[in-house]
């Protein structure tokens, strides 16, 4: 048969929000009546959760962030923020909501700027320091977090507070955050877990399936206030990019139905990609494209965006969906192959990480050891011939006699610590067409420094260690070297 795509055996699912008054240094935003979607779950909160800062635009050595939160009562509400303890300025914004975002633009970075918002059980306070915006960054990146229970509440818990220990300057959240977006108390699952991260540490979301099923995203969009690409908002479809310091952020949403060649996100993606002058580049997306899970490789995503992160250089791509980790190294076309025949150019390698390990239940409880083996085909072109071939691949269950035997109970707390490594056994052929190095079924984290010419990143445990093959070996970070363009 001829795979164009695998379908997980469940599907994940989503909720609305929005809208914004301007105001001289500072906007309000809250649900009007225009804005509001006809489900919008703000109508029916009554928790009072967060605050969270989603970080906004680098604007040479300023940044923008936004604090946000959400009331169990429809009402006004203020802010106090300043650069002291206790901050000296109030703002107040007086439409009557339940979901307020307070934005701050101008702010310098690296400066530490304090902030509190009066709830009824008290005061809540904190800090946060001003995103880098002009020289060496540290970014977390988390993926699926996705609360349904007791226990995927306390992973999510577990690896926002591995988050906060870390203190980078922002991070990056990669999509499925809730488990419904049109759900309030899965919005409280979700806020409980992410306030302890977003309170002191900025923000930036992708959208997922979950965070979209239902509404198109609008409560998840509203939640999450961004400097979206206003092309994509009539679809809801929900992307933007961003330069801090000499990195070139792009944020994809491949939730959209129209993603496809020449669909407006495409022809964005490649009209950033090809103006972009920054030393480094790294795109975030939450849909798996190279991945041994349940969803495995979508084909429909994974042979129009692999062609171009390398035909203009992209340096590393994060993603999620399924819910496990997997460190793959591709240069296409180096193996002789290209998904079709006019791809010929200069190639490069490309650094694709599948992160979905944020606190959802992982990968083992969707099905990776229990799955029937199977084949299928893929119709590839010979690069040097432009002949069109057919490449045969079988797919196996992971085998549950290899896995971590020293890892602590809430690293996976469903199963053992799994693990994907080649050179011991490999569970799909196609995993090493597109260069697998290593994979594990564990909640984990990557952390990203970039310091001029210089790149490390590390994929941690929720303990801050270091993810590894047994006996140390395929020690999972990596230094990166690149002379400025």
């Amino acid at each position: 048969m001829i795979l164009d795509n695998f379908s997980k055996l469940l599907t994940k699912i989503v909720r609305p929000l929005k809208t914004v008054i301007l105001l001289p240094f500072i906007f309000f935003a809250g649900c009007d009546e225009e804005a509001k979607p006809s489900d919008n779950l703000v109508e029916n909160y009554s928790h009072w959760d967060g605050p969270w800062i989603t970080f906004g635009q680098c604007d040479g050595s300023t940044a923008s962030i936004n604090i946000n939160f959400i009331q169990g009562t429809k009402s006004s509400a203020t802010i106090h923020f300043g650069e002291t303890d206790p901050p000296s300025d109030s703002f107040t914004n007086p439409e009557l909501s339940f979901f307020h975002t307070f934005r701050f633009d101008n702010l310098v970075s690296g400066q530490q700027y304090f902030y509190s918002v009066d709830f009824p059980e008290g005061t809540v306070t904190d800090s946060f320091i001003a995103p880098n915006c002009s020289n060496s960054i540290k970014f977390a990146v988390l993926g699926d977090m996705q609360p349904d229970s007791e226990t995927t509440l306390a992973s999510a818990i577990l690896m926002a507070e591995a988050i906060e220990f870390e203190n980078p300057d922002f991070f990056i959240q990669l999509g499925d955050l809730v488990y419904r977006g049109t759900d309030a108390d899965f919005w409280h699952d979700s806020l409980t877990a992410l306030k302890i991260s977003a309170g002191a540490v900025p923000l930036r979301a992708v959208c997922g399936n979950h965070d979209k099923q239902y509404d198109g995203g609008d409560n998840w969009r509203m939640m999450m206030p961004h400097d979206w690409n206003p092309a994509g908002l009539e679809k809801h479809c929900y992307y933007y990019t961003d330069t801090v310091s000499n990195v070139r952020f792009i944020f994809m949403d491949t939730t959209c139905e129209d993603n496809g060649p020449g669909s407006d996100q495409i022809l964005w993606l490649e009209e950033v990609l090809s103006s972009n002058t920054s030393q480094w580049t790294f795109v975030f997306l939450h849909d798996s494209l190279l991945s041994s899970g349940m969803e495995n490789i979508p084909w429909h995503n994974t042979s129009v965006l692999i062609p171009i992160f390398d035909r203009y250089g992209v340096d590393g791509v994060f993603y999620g969906h399924d819910h496990m980790y997997e460190h793959y190294e591709f240069t296409y076309g180096s193996n002789g192959f290209v998904f079709d025949p006019d791809h010929i150019w200069e190639h490069s390698p490309v650094h694709y990480w599948l992160t979905g390990g944020g606190g959802a239940a992982l990968e083992s409880e969707w099905g990776i050891a229990r799955r029937d083996t199977f084949s299928y085909s893929r119709r590839l072109y010979e690069a040097a011939t432009g002949l069109e071939v057919k490449r045969d691949y079988t797919t196996r269950p992971w085998n549950t006699d290899n896995f971590i035997t020293d890892a602590p109970a809430d690293f996976s707390p469903s199963s053992p610590v799994y693990f994907h490594d080649p050179d011991v056994e490999l569970y799909q052929d196609e995993s090493a067409f597109f260069g697998l190095d290593y994979g594990v079924n564990s909640l984990h984290y990557i952390m990203v420094e970039v310091a001029g010419d210089t790149c490390t990143v590390t994929v941690k445990y929720p303990d801050g260690t270091t993810v590894s093959a047994p006996e140390n070996r395929r020690i999972q970070t990596w230094t990166l070297t690149k002379s400025l363009k």
